[in-house]
């Protein structure tokens, strides 16, 4: 399980960094850091991202070789959690709780770094237990 979660971090350092490329481009392209917007700018990214994660966790992480169309539909049901727990954590911060020292494009960062701290755990535990396990349990 320790290699298991290395790579899982590994793949998800790679996913943070795209996801804040994308949200960060975004919010500086169109000078919107709050709102409804957010929640458009964060399903964005968050969509790319799931892609990205799809095949990196399948092929490396658990290096899994199961079926498609049985792994997707429950890779899809984790990433809807994380998805809405992603989008509500941004948008209530960003939106409600932004501190007046701060600005807003660091703001929406740290906000977008607690969810992504919630969605990691969130996210390993629903790959490793429901997506990507092997009968055994082994690694």
């Amino acid at each position: 399980m320790r290699t298991q979660f290395v790579r899982y971090l590994v793949v998800g350092l790679m996913n943070a960094g795209l996801d804040f490329l994308i949200l960060n481009s975004l919010s500086i392209t169109f000078d919107v850091y709050a709102g409804v917007p957010i929640i458009l700018f964060t399903a964005i990214s968050s969509s790319v991202v799931i892609v990205h994660s799809y095949f990196w966790n399948k092929h490396w992480t658990f290096q899994t070789s199961g079926n498609q169309g049985v792994e997707l539909p429950k890779f899809i049901a984790v990433n809807a959690g994380a998805f809405l727990i992603n989008v509500s954590i941004v948008y209530l911060l960003t939106t409600f709780a932004r501190p007046s020292e701060v600005g807003p494009l660091a703001w929406e960062n740290i906000a977008k770094a607690l969810a992504l701290a919630v969605v990691i755990l969130w996210n390993f535990t629903g790959f490793r237990y429901f997506v990507f396990s092997r009968p055994g349990g082994t690694e």
